[in-house]
C-alpha cells in the first residue's frame, strides 16, 4: 500500500531555512497526515531493533494481542513491524514501510521486531525465548538485512533504560550464522 503524504508549504520557507522552520514544517506535515488517517512512511532504515513483549513464559500471545494493547494506549495500531511468537511463527504488525511506534526518537529510522516473552513469572527480565523463536528471529533479521544491508541490529535497551529485550542483541547477532 502506498500513499502520498500531504505536504505543508510555507511561503518564503527557503528564505527562512533555519532548523526551527524546517522542523515546524515537518511537525505540521505529520499532524496533517495523522489527521487524514495516514501512517507516515519511513524514509530511512538505520536500525533493526529487537524488543520483547515483556510477557511471562506462560503467556502465548500474538500480534493481534499486542495490537489490542497498543490501541488501548491510544495508538492507531501495533507499534512493531514483526512479532515472533513462542512457537516461532512470525506475524506481521505494521506495514514494513510505515514508521513504527516502538522506540521514542528512533521510530522513523528503524524496524521493530518483538519477541513474545522476556520476563519471568515474577515480572523480572529473563531471556526465556524458545529455540523456535531464536531460529525465526535469525531468519527474519537476515531477511531484513537484504533490503537494508547497512542497518545495525540492536536491542531496545541500547536506546532506553529498559531491560528489553532481556538479552544482549549485539552478542547474539555476532554469534548468529548465516541461515539459508
Amino acid at each position: 500500500m502506498s500513499f502520498r503524504m500531504p505536504v505543508v508549504v510555507f511561503k518564503e520557507a527557503n528564505s527562512l531555512a533555519s532548523n526551527g522552520v524546517r522542523r515546524m514544517a515537518f511537525c505540521m506535515q505529520r499532524v496533517q497526515s495523522q489527521r487524514n488517517g495516514y501512517m507516515s512512511e519511513r524514509q530511512q532504515t538505520d536500525y533493526i531493533m529487537i524488543h520483547c513483549a515483556a510477557t511471562k513464559p506462560s503467556m502465548d500471545i500474538t500480534a493481534k494481542d499486542i495490537d489490542k494493547w497498543h490501541r488501548q494506549k491510544g495508538w492507531r495500531k501495533i507499534g512493531y513491524h514483526w512479532v515472533v511468537c513462542r512457537d516461532g511463527t512470525v506475524e506481521e504488525g505494521r506495514e514494513i514501510s510505515e514508521v513504527g511506534a516502538h522506540c521514542r526518537g528512533y521510530n522513523d529510522k528503524s524496524i521493530g521486531i518483538c519477541m513474545v516473552g522476556g520476563i519471568d513469572e515474577e515480572g523480572n527480565p529473563e531471556s526465556n525465548f524458545t529455540s523456535e523463536q531464536w531460529d525465526a528471529l535469525a531468519k527474519l533479521v537476515w531477511q531484513m538485512k537484504l533490503p537494508y544491508p547497512d542497518a545495525e541490529v540492536v536491542g531496545h535497551n541500547e536506546f532506553s533504560s529498559k531491560a528489553c529485550p532481556s538479552f544482549n542483541v549485539r552478542e547474539w547477532w555476532n554469534a548468529t550464522e548465516v541461515i539459508s
